[in-house]
């Protein structure tokens, strides 16, 4: 139930985690959790994954920063995404293709970035058309630790429109 607290946060190391200290930020954590996946889509997400745990044996769901509510969940249905191991069979690569309004792409991603048939759709009829999109989540190659920037990043999310010119949206 979402009322009830339904995971326990802890450190591996037993000597710290027994301090009174270390136990009540962890609670005051944990806490916090609850309060905001209850602010955020988690649980309907959840409830969506469940089926397809069920129907298919793996299920995936995107989380991104969300202004209005700290953090938004994106289910994916299996077929629309792809996912690649490493060396190690870990799970390291994220691949989505998915559709979104061309008004839609121009707001997410702005008027500047998008291809000419995206930008002469605003404003006009076409503006609801879906243009299809590639995601893709991956290890940075370039990663830097404690760099700047891009290269400042363990991991790179990418995302273009589907046939179009190299351009990245994002």
């Amino acid at each position: 139930p979402r009322t009830q607290p339904w995971f326990r946060l802890t450190v591996a190391d037993q000597r710290v985690a027994n301090s009174a200290a270390v136990k009540a930020w962890l609670d005051h954590a944990a806490e916090r959790m609850l309060m905001v996946f209850n602010q955020s889509n988690l649980y309907q997400t959840l409830h969506l994954l469940y089926g397809e745990v069920g129907g298919f044996g793996t299920a995936c769901a995107l989380m991104r920063p969300d202004f209005d509510e700290v953090m938004r969940f994106y289910p994916q249905t299996i077929g629309t995404y792809w996912l690649a191991n490493d060396h190690r069979m870990v799970t390291d690569t994220f691949i989505r293709r998915f559709a979104l309004p061309a008004r839609s792409v121009i707001r997410e991603y702005g008027e500047d970035r998008v291809s000419p048939d995206v930008k002469a759709r605003k404003g006009k009829a076409g503006a609801d058309s879906n243009v299809m999109l590639l995601h893709c989540i991956e290890p940075n190659d370039e990663f830097e630790p404690d760099a700047f920037g891009t290269k400042g990043k363990r991991w790179r999310s990418v995302t273009w429109e589907e046939g179009k010119d190299d351009r990245l949206l994002r």
